[in-house]
């Protein structure tokens, strides 16, 4: 399955699939205090017919800033919300469970390395993410991949398209898990990067 960023940027948008329906909305809104942002993911739920089977979602692909106005009629699910603090741990905080903090949920993984982190998922599960400094990618401890989010290609080399988060068929089962940790490994990944190239980016924990 492919979860293309259908506009803006990817802490920002309706993730859609290769048929253009929407599957996740990811919002990202700046707090006061000591939460510098606060991102909330949620999942759109397949609409329910005259016969109370549940069908797809039929709404047409349009790559438009009218994404909230396009998509306002579907129901959505809350899967997670990712508190960004920059003195105190970030927290995790999903439907039903209580808050963790990102060290406890995905506690780094390889001797002296910042950039792994490790989760178990609910199939019992543990998988790592890998920040690369062009990719995150998502693995197994056998080193298969589960999960690797593409940049935006303009064609230079190779095919044009919009930026797309991969997941595998073993992990559609786990994907509300992948999507929302991939939010925090990504960003992170890019926070690491801009401040590499000197763009001096203050890092959330």
């Amino acid at each position: 399955m492919n979860l293309y960023v259908s506009c803006g940027w990817f802490m920002n948008t309706v993730l859609r699939d290769d048929r253009g329906e929407p599957r996740y909305r990811i919002e990202t809104c700046t707090l006061l205090g000591l939460k510098d942002v606060e991102t909330k993911i949620t999942r759109f739920l397949p609409r329910t017919n005259a016969s109370g089977s549940q069908g797809q979602l039929l709404v047409s692909s349009v790559n438009t800033r009218g994404e909230t106005h396009v998509t306002a009629r579907l129901q959505e699910e809350e899967i997670a919300r990712i508190e960004w603090h920059r003195i105190m741990s970030t927290v995790f905080r999903r439907p039903g469970q209580n808050p963790v903090e990102v060290d406890v949920y995905m506690p780094y993984t390889g001797l002296f390395s910042r950039k792994k982190r490790a989760f178990t998922a609910s199939n019992g599960q543990s998988y790592i993410w890998k920040a690369g400094s062009r990719r995150s990618s998502l693995l197994r401890h056998d080193g298969s991949r589960v999960a690797v989010y593409h940049h935006r290609s303009y064609g230079i080399l190779g095919k044009a398209h919009d930026p797309f988060l991969e997941i595998s068929p073993e992990g559609i089962s786990i994907a509300d898990e992948i999507v929302a940790t991939f939010v925090y490994i990504e960003r992170r990944r890019a926070q690491r990067e801009k401040s590499r190239r000197g763009g001096g980016v203050q890092a959330t924990n």
